[in-house]
C-alpha cells in the first residue's frame, strides 16, 4: 500500500510523540497513559490501514485497554512495550520512506540493553514526572499528632454532699477528675486557667424589612464581591467573570428589592457592555464598581444596625470613550503576522458534553490543581530564577493541560498551554533565561486558563455549552515573541523586559519581629513550621543511591487517590453516631453497676466497653484527619495578592510562608481565606510604609517584609500574619475611638485592649480612603468571620517596628470538648475551652447593682450573674445562688457567671445542626445527643456574655 509524503511526516510526528510520552511513563504510575492511548487510537483514524501498522495497533491496544478497564499502573513490562512501540513506529517511518517492508511488531522482540527501564543512560535528562490524569497528589505531609482526650469521666456523686460547704471555687485544670472540681472544706480558693477561646458571633440586629439569612447572603457576597475586585484594574480583564458573576448572584437573590435592583442595573448594564465588546477593564468601570463596592459596605452596616440601606448614586459616564488598554490594541505591538495566525484559535469551546462530560469533570479537578501549581511556581520563581524545581512544575503542569486539553479537544486551552509549555522547555534546557516579561506572561496565561476552566465549571453544571470567546492568540504571540529573547519581547510588545538576576549567596537579613521572645514559643508549639523555601543545604538532592531508592519508596507509599466530600461527609456522620452509641453503653453500664448488678459477665462487659472506646476514639481521629487539608492554597492565592497589589501601591514587599503543609478542617480552610485577604491587604496598605523612601528614612531597607505561616499550639492551629512596618500606634487609635464614641476618655484601656479596638464596625485611621482600604469596613468582618469558626485573634505591635497578627482556630468543627450541666431538668453543655472556674457562692459574694442586675464578687472582679432558667423558661430549678453552682465563663476578655443546678460530666460531644424551628435562638449554638439518649443545646458563651 503506497503511502504519501504527508501521511508519513503525519505517522513521523506521532511516532516522535509516542518516543517523548513513553519516555515519561514510569513503573507504579499512570504518568503519559491516556496520551498514549490517544497518540495509538490517533494512528488508526489518521493514516492508511496498512495490515502490519494495524497488527502493531491492535496489539498495544489491547495491553493498554486492559490497564484502563482494570484501573491498573504501569508495571515494567507495560513500560517496555510502550517504548518498544515508540522505537517500531519509528522504524517503520524509516521503513516506508526507503519502500521497504515493515517487520511485524512483536512485544519483547525488539528490546536492547539500552532500552530497558532500569538502565537509562548517564547523560540521559532525568525523567520528569507528570500528575497523573486520574488521581491527584495531596500534600505528602504527616498528619499533627491528635492529643488524646480523657477516656475516664469521674462521677459528681460527692458534688451533693458539698451543698452545704463553704463557699469556695471549683478547680478543674484539665477536667481530667470533676469530683475535684467543687471543694468542702477550708476557705482557700483553687482556680484552674483553661486557654482563651472566642465563641460564635452575636445574632445580627433584627430589621423588619429584612430577613436574617437575607441579610447573611448580603453581607457574603459583599465579601466575596471585595475580594475578587482588589485585582481589577483598568486595561486587564483578570476577575471580571467572577465579578459578572456576583452581580448576577445580587441580581437573582435580591430580584424582589427594589433598592438592590436599582443598585445593581447600572453595573450589570456597564459589565455588559465590556463582555459584549470582549473588552477589558476600562477606567469608568473600575471607578463604577469601586463606588458599588462602597455602596455594599454602606448598606451592610445599615442593614446590621437594623435599618434599611440608602439608594445608591454613582458617577454617570463621561460621553467620551476611554482609550482601549487593552494588550491587544497596543499600538507599540509590531505585528508580524502571528496575531493573525493565532486568531483561528480564538473560538468558543466546543466541550462535546453528551460524551465527554466524566472526562470533563476529571480534567476540570486535575485542572484546577495545576494552575494553583503554577501560581505558586511562579511567585517561586520571581524570588529564585534558579529554581529548577518551579521551572519543572510550570512545564509539568502545562505539558499535562495541554494533553489533555488536547484529548478532549478544547482548541483554546490545548493552543495556548502548547505555546507556554514550549516557553518553558527552553527555560528549563537553559536555552533562554527568565526575564520579567516570561513572569508576566506565564501569570496571564494561567488567568486566562482559568477563565476558560470556568466555562467548563459553568457547563457542568447547568448542561449547557459555553457562548463566549475567551481570546488566546495575543498570548500566544507573545509565548512566542518571548523564545527569541528578551530584546525582540521588548521589540514586539513595546514593553521593557529585563533578565532577573539570581538571588545572592549570603543569607537575607531576618525580619525585624514585633516581639522577639514569640519565636521560640512557636518553635517549641510548632516543630512541623517550616519555611515554604527550603535552604540550599536542605534542597540538595540525596547522593547516597540508597536514600534515592528510600525516597522513591516511601513517594509510592504516599500515593493517593480522590475522594468525593460527600462520602467524607457521611463517613464523618457515621463515626458521630458511633460515638453516640458508645456513649449510651457506657451509661448503663454505668447505671447497672449503680444499681448493684455484679452479674459474672460484668469485668468482660467492661473489658469490651474499653476495647470500644479505644476503637471509636481511632477510627475518629482517622475519619477527621480525612477531612484535614493543606493551608497551602490559600497561602498561594495570599501571594498572588501581595505581589499584584504591592505593585499597584508602588511598594517593595518580601513575602514568605511557612507551615504551609499544615493541615486545617476543610471547612476552615474554606472559611478563613476571605479574612486574611483583608489582613494582607490592611498589612500592604496600612502596615507598610507609603513609600520605599520612607522606609529607608526610618532606618529599614527599601524592602517592605510580610510572613504567614501556620503552625500547632496545644489543640488549636495558629495562624499568624506579621509585617515589619509601622506598627500600630495606640495613642492614635484610641483618639479615633474616642472621636467615634466608641470608646469614653474616661476609660482606663492596655495596649492590647486598644488594639482590639480596630475591630469596631467603621473603625479607621486612614487619611484617605483608596480601592485598597481605609473605609472601616472589614475588619469587624475579619472578627466575626473567625468567631462563627469558633477562633478568635491577638494582636502584638510595636511602634516602628510591626505588628503580629495571630489567629487561634480549633483543629476540626465537627466536635467539641463540653461541660455537661443541668438546670432543671434540663441538661445544657458548655465548651471548655470558655469555662474559666466554677464556685458554689454564699451571701457574701452576691451583690446587686441599679436595681436587679446581680453581681459576682470574685477577688475584687465584678462579674455579671445570669440565670439559665430565667433565660429559657425552665421552672423547677434552683433559684437561689448559695444552693446552687455558678460556672465562670470568659469570651472576648469579658467574664460572665452562669447559674446552673449542678455540673454533670465533661465529655467529648458530636455537633449536630438544629431544626429551623430552632436556629436563631439567642445563646445556642448547636445540638448533641448524651450517652442517656437525652439531647442537650450547646450553648454559645459570647452570645450569653453579651446580653448579660
Amino acid at each position: 500500500m503506497a503511502w504519501s509524503p504527508d501521511e508519513i511526516n503525519t505517522f513521523e510526528e506521532i511516532a516522535s510523540k509516542l518516543t517523548s510520552e513513553a519516555h515519561l511513563a514510569q513503573p507504579e504510575t499512570d504518568n503519559g497513559l491516556i496520551p498514549i492511548f490517544s497518540l495509538v487510537n490517533e494512528i488508526t483514524w489518521s493514516l492508511p490501514q496498512d495490515p502490519e501498522i494495524v497488527q502493531g495497533v491492535v496489539t498495544v491496544q489491547e495491553v493498554i485497554q486492559v490497564m484502563l478497564d482494570e484501573a491498573k499502573l504501569f508495571d515494567e513490562a507495560a513500560v517496555q512495550t510502550m517504548r518498544e512501540f515508540a522505537k517500531w513506529c519509528c522504524d517503520a517511518v524509516e521503513s516506508l520512506r526507503n519502500e521497504t517492508a515493515i517487520r511485524p511488531f512483536v512485544i519483547g522482540e525488539s528490546s536492547t540493553p539500552t532500552e530497558a527501564v532500569t538502565e537509562i543512560p548517564a547523560d540521559a535528562p532525568e525523567p520528569t514526572e507528570l500528575p497523573s490524569f486520574d488521581s491527584i497528589d495531596f500534600s505528602s505531609a504527616e498528619l499533627p499528632e491528635e492529643t488524646p482526650a480523657n477516656e475516664d469521666v469521674p462521677s459528681f456523686d460527692d458534688l451533693a454532699a458539698a451543698q452545704d460547704a463553704t463557699p469556695e471555687e471549683i478547680a478543674a485544670p484539665n477536667f481530667d477528675s470533676l469530683d475535684d472540681l467543687v471543694a468542702d472544706s477550708g476557705e482557700e480558693t483553687i482556680s484552674f486557667e483553661i486557654p482563651d477561646e472566642v465563641s460564635l458571633s452575636p445574632a445580627i440586629s433584627q430589621n423588619p424589612n429584612w430577613a436574617p439569612e437575607k441579610i447573611e447572603t448580603f453581607s457574603k457576597l459583599s465579601q466575596q464581591f471585595s475580594a475578587e475586585l482588589l485585582l481589577a484594574s483598568a486595561g486587564s480583564d483578570e476577575g471580571m467573570l467572577p465579578v459578572y458573576s456576583l452581580l448576577k448572584d445580587f441580581e437573582n437573590e435580591f430580584e424582589t428589592n427594589e433598592t438592590v435592583h436599582q443598585a445593581i442595573t447600572p453595573v450589570l448594564a456597564k459589565m455588559d457592555n465590556l463582555l459584549d465588546e470582549a473588552s477589558a477593564y476600562d477606567n469608568y468601570a473600575i471607578s463604577l464598581l469601586t463606588e458599588f463596592n462602597v455602596w455594599l459596605e454602606t448598606a451592610l452596616t445599615q442593614l446590621n444596625a437594623g435599618n434599611d440601606p440608602e439608594a445608591f448614586t454613582h458617577t454617570e459616564e463621561a460621553p467620551q470613550e476611554e482609550p482601549d488598554t487593552t494588550i491587544t490594541s497596543n499600538p507599540e505591538v509590531e505585528d508580524d503576522g502571528l496575531l493573525a495566525e493565532f486568531a483561528q484559535y480564538d473560538i468558543v469551546m466546543d466541550l462535546n458534553m453528551e460524551e465527554n462530560e466524566e472526562l470533563l469533570q476529571e480534567f476540570h479537578t486535575e485542572a484546577v490543581d495545576h494552575l494553583g501549581q503554577i501560581e505558586s511556581a511562579v511567585l517561586e520563581l520571581e524570588q529564585d530564577v534558579t529554581s529548577r524545581d518551579a521551572i519543572n512544575s510550570m512545564f509539568r503542569s502545562f505539558h499535562t493541560i495541554k494533553g489533555v486539553a488536547g484529548f478532549l479537544n478544547l482548541v483554546p486551552v490545548n493552543r495556548l498551554a502548547h505555546e507556554v509549555e514550549s516557553l518553558m522547555d527552553l527555560v528549563r534546557n537553559d536555552k533562554l533565561d527568565v526575564f520579567t516579561g516570561i513572569i508576566d506572561l506565564v501569570l496571564a496565561s494561567k488567568d486566562t486558563i482559568t477563565q476558560l476552566i470556568e466555562q467548563i465549571t459553568e457547563a457542568l453544571a447547568n448542561g449547557t455549552e459555553p457562548s463566549e470567546i475567551i481570546e488566546v492568540s495575543e498570548l500566544m504571540a507573545r509565548a512566542r515573541w518571548a523564545m527569541e529573547g528578551p530584546e525582540n519581547y521588548a521589540a514586539k510588545t513595546g514593553e521593557s523586559s529585563n533578565t532577573i538576576a539570581a538571588p545572592q549567596a549570603e543569607e537575607p537579613e531576618p525580619m525585624v519581629e514585633a516581639n522577639e521572645t514569640e519565636e521560640p514559643l512557636a518553635a517549641q508549639d510548632a516543630p512541623a513550621a517550616a519555611p515554604s523555601k527550603p535552604s540550599p543545604q536542605q534542597a540538595e538532592a540525596p547522593k547516597d543511591p540508597k536514600a534515592a531508592a528510600a525516597a522513591k519508596r516511601k513517594a509510592a507509599e504516599n500515593a493517593t487517590i480522590r475522594v468525593n466530600t460527600t462520602k467524607l461527609d457521611n463517613l464523618m456522620d457515621m463515626v458521630g453516631e458511633l460515638v453516640i452509641v458508645q456513649s449510651q453503653l457506657l451509661e448503663s453500664s454505668r447505671q447497672d453497676a449503680a444499681t448493684g448488678a455484679t452479674s459474672s459477665g460484668d469485668s468482660l462487659l467492661q473489658r469490651n466497653m474499653s476495647q470500644l472506646s479505644r476503637i471509636t476514639k481511632e477510627l475518629q481521629h482517622t475519619s477527621m484527619a480525612l477531612r484535614m487539608i493543606p493551608v497551602k492554597p490559600t497561602f498561594q492565592k495570599m501571594g498572588r495578592i501581595v505581589r499584584d497589589i504591592g505593585a499597584k501601591c508602588g511598594k517593595k514587599v518580601r513575602f514568605e510562608t511557612y507551615g504551609e503543609d499544615t493541615e486545617l478542617d476543610r471547612n476552615v480552610v474554606e472559611e478563613i481565606g476571605d479574612p486574611l485577604v483583608h489582613m494582607v491587604r490592611n498589612a500592604l496598605d496600612h502596615g507598610l510604609e507609603a513609600t520605599p523612601e520612607d522606609r529607608v528614612a526610618a532606618g529599614k531597607e527599601e524592602t517592605g517584609n510580610i510572613s504567614l505561616k501556620a503552625y500547632h499550639q496545644g489543640s488549636n492551629i495558629v495562624i499568624e500574619l506579621a509585617d515589619d512596618g509601622r506598627g500600630i500606634d495606640p495613642e492614635r487609635v484610641l483618639a479615633k475611638a474616642i472621636a467615634n464614641g466608641i470608646v469614653s476618655e474616661n476609660d482606663q484601656l492596655t495596649n492590647e485592649e486598644i488594639y482590639k479596638l480596630i475591630f469596631a464596625p467603621g473603625f479607621s485611621t486612614a487619611a484617605q480612603i483608596t480601592d485598597i482600604s481605609g473605609r472601616g469596613v472589614g475588619m469587624d468582618v475579619v472578627k466575626k468571620n473567625i468567631e462563627k469558626l469558633r477562633g478568635k485573634v491577638e494582636i502584638e505591635s510595636t511602634l516602628g517596628k510591626g505588628s503580629t497578627f495571630r489567629i487561634l482556630l480549633p483543629l476540626t468543627m465537627a466536635i467539641v470538648d463540653g461541660l455537661v450541666v443541668k438546670v432543671g431538668n434540663d441538661r445544657f453543655i458548655l465548651p471548655t475551652t470558655s469555662v474559666k472556674v466554677a464556685l458554689r457562692p454564699d451571701d457574701e459574694v452576691l451583690a446587686k447593682i441599679q436595681g436587679n442586675q446581680e453581681i459576682l464578687n470574685i477577688r475584687g472582679q465584678v462579674i455579671p450573674l445570669f440565670r439559665l432558667h430565667q433565660h429559657f423558661a425552665i421552672p423547677d430549678a434552683v433559684a437561689e445562688p448559695k444552693d446552687a453552682t455558678v460556672v465562670v465563663v470568659e469570651t472576648g476578655g469579658k467574664p460572665c457567671g452562669l447559674l446552673v443546678d449542678d455540673m454533670v460530666s465533661k465529655q467529648e460531644v458530636v455537633i449536630k445542626s438544629l431544626g429551623g424551628m430552632m436556629q436563631g435562638i439567642p445563646g445556642v449554638s448547636g445540638g448533641a445527643i448524651l450517652g442517656d439518649g437525652t439531647i442537650a443545646l450547646i450553648l454559645d458563651p459570647a452570645t450569653l456574655v453579651s446580653v448579660a
